[in-house]
């Protein structure tokens, strides 16, 4: 969730931050933050004492715990990249938003979004990034007054962040009364047929 928030955010010039919760430091010398500016990837290790803190967190407190440790790390990345005080501002904004939400981020997608024009329904998808679910996929079919004929999860069960999976939804269209997601290669991954 903190990925897809922080979005367009310079932080270190990285493509990606792995932030670690081991101390087997794989770099000479115990860095605790290292950037590779060649390959465009930082390793950030947690202190002992968080690694603690998150292992003895139960269920209820563990997402603040871990908020706050995720926030405290992008804040001393920033730190030491000497960033300005506008993207430290916008780490704090993008940390307080998820707090506020709850940890849960709904998103309608767009692209998959398609309108039937024989039945004049419309199939929204949306994505949920949550503690509870880590990441579900759902289809709404609704007319133009905003009643829903049909809704179906996507994929079945409790999952963690899928990206891979989340990017093989890549194409939707009708065929006749059936919704149906394909995956780049123009293969059906799912397909919801609308009560008549």
């Amino acid at each position: 969730m903190i990925e897809e928030e922080l979005k367009g955010i310079e932080i270190d010039g990285s493509g990606k931050i792995t932030i670690c919760a081991h101390q087997v430091r794989h770099q000479p010398g115990n860095e605790k933050y290292i950037c590779d500016h060649t390959f465009k990837i930082s390793i950030y290790y947690l202190e002992p004492e968080e690694i603690t803190a998150i292992d003895e967190a139960n269920k209820d407190t563990e997402p603040m715990i871990m908020w706050e440790i995720l926030r405290n790390a992008l804040l001393d990345i920033a730190q030491r990249n000497r960033c300005s005080k506008e993207v430290k501002e916008n780490i704090e904004k993008t940390f307080e938003s998820i707090a506020n939400s709850h940890f849960f981020r709904e998103e309608r997608i767009d692209k998959l979004t398609k309108r039937n024009k024989n039945t004049r329904l419309t199939a929204h998808v949306y994505r949920v990034l949550s503690v509870d679910e880590g990441e579900e996929w759902y289809v709404k079919i609704m007319d133009r007054k905003g009643n829903i004929h049909c809704q179906s999860t996507i994929a079945e069960g409790t999952r963690y962040v899928d990206r891979l999976g989340s990017r093989l939804y890549a194409k939707a269209e009708w065929r006749g009364d059936t919704f149906v997601i394909l995956e780049r290669f123009g293969k059906e991954v799912f397909s919801i047929s609308v009560p008549t």
